[in-house]
């Protein structure tokens, strides 16, 4: 959604334009992060048009194809504009290619790249929108352009990997539910009733087969739209509100084995943003506010906050972090002595790469292991299966 706006800029000047945001509220913090004073803010005209908001998103993979797209021009030193409108030219996108065609044309009307940027907030995170304002402020926007090319490259990697280590698992799963449905409703109650006949005490596993054999030939109608509007009830509560996304960040943090793995995720995302934006000339305390926003986790982002909060009053980060335990006290440690030597940049580019280190390592290591364990799942679900209907039919046939 779009929102006309009127500004006023730290030097005076009277700005208008347009910020794409979710509603009024995000679209005012978008521009106060500007320091702009806003002096009006009202939803732009439409007319007939509409938008459907989901099909208005850009892909991870496009923005980090954008990201390196522009480094490289930039770096071959052809003008923004003129790289904004090639990219603009060549991107299959309909949304994106008009974002950055509408970005192109601020720009060269004089508005500065980072606030270009900052009218698509579900576009350019905020930490990619402070970086490049800091590349414009220290005239260095050419190197910037290329760190970020990089870091998103490496975030899109890591994520590509997880999710590659979980498409095994979800398919044997699938292929197992189908094939069990598929079992339960059309070959279980073809045996059930000679089963019944012959007259024989039936195994508990047996028993229990019949019963959900039973029920899904019943009831089908019932538990099919149950269980997929279930799904997707869950899926939006979780990612469309925000009771629901704290209630998962609680609940998954939580989980042995994945909070662990999780943990290694999240230290990393902060270690590597914060120094980054650190290293770039961002003050403490709002770099830290950017780097709860894109840390991915509430828990996470209500603690950063803490500290950014505490840090404001003269207090630090490492004095706050102590007192929970979603920080591990190595990485507190490390933090504390950065803060006293004065080389905190430094200690978390430190944290970043050993923990990076951890991510990958434990990201191949369940590759490896995702296989022989599904198989095992697999055997173990099947043999469960048979034994149930072949144990009955074996003592039928012991009987005569």
């Amino acid at each position: 959604m779009e929102f006309n706006y009127k500004v006023k800029t730290t030097a005076g000047e009277i700005r208008t334009g347009t910020v794409d945001a979710t509603n009024e509220q995000v679209a005012v913090e978008a521009l106060s992060r500007r320091n702009f004073t806003i002096i009006s803010i009202i939803p732009a005209g439409k007319g007939m048009s509409f938008e459907i908001s989901f099909l208005n998103r850009v892909k991870r993979k496009e923005l980090v194809v954008f990201s390196r797209q522009l480094a490289t021009l930039t770096e071959a030193k052809v003008p923004l504009v003129e790289a904004l409108n090639t990219l603009s030219a060549q991107t299959a996108g309909k949304y994106f290619k008009d974002v950055i065609y509408e970005v192109s044309n601020d720009v060269n009307g004089g508005t500065a790249f980072s606030l270009a940027l900052a009218k698509y907030p579900r576009v350019f995170s905020e930490f990619y929108i402070s970086m490049v304002e800091s590349g414009e402020i220290s005239g260095n926007l050419q190197n910037t352009l290329v760190y970020l090319a990089d870091y998103l490259e490496n975030n899109y990697d890591l994520m590509r990997k997880i999710k590659g280590a979980m498409m095994y698992p979800a398919f044997i799963v699938s292929a197992l539910f189908i094939v069990g449905t598929l079992m339960l409703v059309f070959v279980i109650p073809q045996l059930t009733s000679m089963l019944i006949e012959s007259g024989q005490e039936l195994p508990v596993a047996t028993k229990a087969l019949v019963a959900v054999s039973d029920l899904m030939v019943s009831f089908w109608w019932l538990i099919i739209p149950g269980v997929v509007g279930s799904t997707i009830g869950i899926y939006l509560l979780v990612t469309r509100t925000q009771q629901g996304k704290v209630a998962w960040d609680k609940i998954i943090i939580r989980i042995p084995g994945v909070r662990g793995i999780l943990t290694n995720i999240y230290v990393t995302r902060f270690a590597e943003n914060f120094s980054t934006l650190v290293s770039a000339g961002i003050p403490i305390v709002k770099a830290l506010k950017i780097t709860g926003n894109i840390v991915g986790n509430t828990e996470y982002k209500e603690l950063i906050y803490r500290a950014a909060d505490k840090v404001g009053t003269g207090e630090n980060i490492s004095s706050v972090f102590a007192k929970s335990k979603l920080i591990p006290p190595i990485v507190n440690s490390i933090l504390s002595v950065g803060e006293q030597t004065g080389k905190l940049d430094s200690v978390l580019k430190n944290i970043s790469r050993f923990y990076k280190r951890e991510v990958d390592a434990v990201v191949g290591n369940i590759t490896k292991l995702i296989e022989p364990a599904m198989m095992i799942v697999m055997g173990v679900a099947v043999a469960v299966l048979v034994a149930a209907i072949l144990m009955p039919i074996y003592n039928m046939t012991q009987a005569f």
